[in-house]
């Protein structure tokens, strides 16, 4: 992944939860609506009909089973279109994942309408998506202790679950596995009145 996009994912992630947008897990990745002003999102159902085609035939022409954003340089808008035929946990990232393109700046990397798949692009849009739906900080907030628990706080499939639970491990949030640091004593620094430091 390249860094400086990295760090652009990272602030704009930061932003989306400072505003309080989310107020509960699993979030819904329709929320990011709210930040493009210049982006619609349809499935491939609807496109289907408008087109007089079936989804196969959506699919093969935007280049994707799942989901894929079009934009419009003449008229500056997005349209994310996704096959909501997917299972619910799926759909929500895939949605995501779309939504991470745009956040990316991918498409002022290239000419056309639709992305051609590059593994960097793909790479950066997941990580949009994992830091989304399942932000490290409230893993480690929340304490969630395993996969599964991290796959029904926030509502990942099981893949994404463990992708996200392996980078969370290893991140240097939360325990890392281990159990909770044991409760101490609390002890009273505060030195009386009158009574001066003493170190």
């Amino acid at each position: 992944m390249r860094e400086h996009v990295k760090d652009r994912i990272d602030e704009i992630i930061g932003m989306i939860y400072e505003s309080n947008i989310v107020t509960s897990f699993p979030t819904s990745s329709m929320l990011l609506l709210k930040y493009i002003d210049n982006c619609e999102w349809t499935d491939y159902r609807r496109l289907a009909e408008k087109n007089r085609t079936d989804i196969d035939g959506i699919a093969h022409y935007l280049g994707s089973r799942d989901g894929c954003t079009i934009y419009q340089r003449s008229r500056d808008r997005y349209l994310i279109a996704v096959n909501t035929d997917q299972h619910f946990p799926r759909l929500r990232w895939t949605t995501a994942h779309e939504f991470g393109h745009i956040f990316a700046g991918h498409f002022f990397e290239i000419e056309g309408q639709i992305l051609q798949k590059q593994w960097y692009m793909e790479e950066e849009a997941d990580y949009f998506a994992a830091s989304f739906l399942a932000p490290l900080p409230a893993i480690c907030m929340l304490r969630i202790s395993s996969e599964k628990q991290l796959m029904e706080t926030f509502g990942l499939s099981k893949t994404a679950a463990a992708l996200r639970w392996r980078e969370y491990q290893e991140s240097g949030f939360g325990w890392k596995g281990r159990s909770a640091p044991r409760r101490v004593k609390p002890v009273n620094i505060w030195p009386e009145e009158g009574e001066n430091w003493a170190l």
